[in-house]
């Protein structure tokens, strides 16, 4: 029996000291990392940097992770560099400073980061941190589209789509929103669907329009919530499929259509695409309602 109680204070023992064992060590792990930095790792700055960012080692501190990501992106460490132009550019962790973002972008960039060129392009479309430069916001959106980051994919679409600087380009916008529409871009998602609707760039592809346009509204892009679930609950360009059309009414309706949401109260009224329920019916009629369509306020 003693032994047995003996044990048992130990566990409660062991149990009370592991936050305070488990803290030392984050602590020790920051001293390494400050020390590590200190001496000239910049791979060891960089991680200090994300440990002060997130917070996971204990310590939020945004100026210190903003010191720590400066001094990687001193030796040209290419995600310091990124962290650092995504500080300057958010202000975080200091004053906002979009020419220092420019010039951290450019070295993350020119070492293969292509988040980096990505920001870089927007920083040049928009004239943020210095003049506005087309031509080189074209140049970053392709060399970041090249490495699979997919917003810049589509906005390099978007310009090729309008002929903003560079000549119209049909056929290569809708390459460009396929390549952001693979990655998850929603918004890609949407443009391609349309492009495939309206044979534009390219020949009319009507069932890979449905099938874009949902994933458009899985995405979060709102307008293509009821176009897709028009398309699925009458059958258009595919077999007709309920349940399907109940979730893209459901999901519309949570991005806040109240076209969605009449939809979605309607079929939950009717029991189409699953069981009847007459209470989340009446709710997101009224939700409806309020978002402004106005046959869902009678009902």
């Amino acid at each position: 029996m003693f032994t047995s109680f003996r044990l048992a204070i130990a566990a409660l023992a062991l149990t009370a000291i592991t936050p305070v064992i488990s803290a030392q060590s984050n602590e020790t792990k920051l001293a390494n990392l400050s020390v590590e930095c200190a001496a000239g790792n910049p791979q060891s700055c960089t991680a200090l940097g994300y440990a002060f960012n997130k917070g996971d080692l204990g310590e939020l501190n945004y100026e210190r992770a903003r010191a720590a990501f400066a001094k990687a992106c001193d030796t040209r460490e290419v995600t310091g560099c990124y962290e650092l132009g995504v500080m300057q550019h958010k202000a975080r962790g200091g004053p906002q400073d979009l020419a220092g973002a420019r010039a951290s972008y450019q070295v993350s960039c020119e070492e293969g980061f292509a988040g980096a060129c990505g920001n870089l392009g927007v920083l040049y479309k928009n004239g943020q941190g210095g003049p506005v430069d087309m031509s080189k916001a074209i140049e970053m959106y392709t060399s970041a589209c090249n490495g699979a980051e997919h917003l810049s994919c589509h906005n390099l679409g978007l310009m090729q789509i309008r002929g903003e600087v560079m000549p119209e380009d049909a056929p290569g916008a809708r390459e460009n929103f396929g390549t952001g529409c693979d990655g998850g871009y929603g918004d890609s998602c949407y443009m391609l669907a349309l492009m495939q609707n309206n044979a534009e760039g390219g020949p009319a592809a009507l069932p890979e329009a449905r099938e874009n346009f949902r994933k458009a509204c899985e995405g979060g892009q709102r307008e293509s919530c009821l176009i897709a679930w028009g398309q699925f609950y009458m059958g258009e360009n595919g077999p007709k499929d309920q349940v399907q059309a109940r979730a893209l009414a459901y999901k519309g309706c949570a991005l806040m259509d109240g076209d969605a949401c009449g939809m979605l109260g309607y079929m939950q009224a009717q029991g189409e695409g699953g069981a009847i329920d007459a209470d989340a019916s009446s709710a997101n009629y009224a939700k409806a309602c309020s978002l402004g369509f106005e046959d869902a306020c009678e009902a």
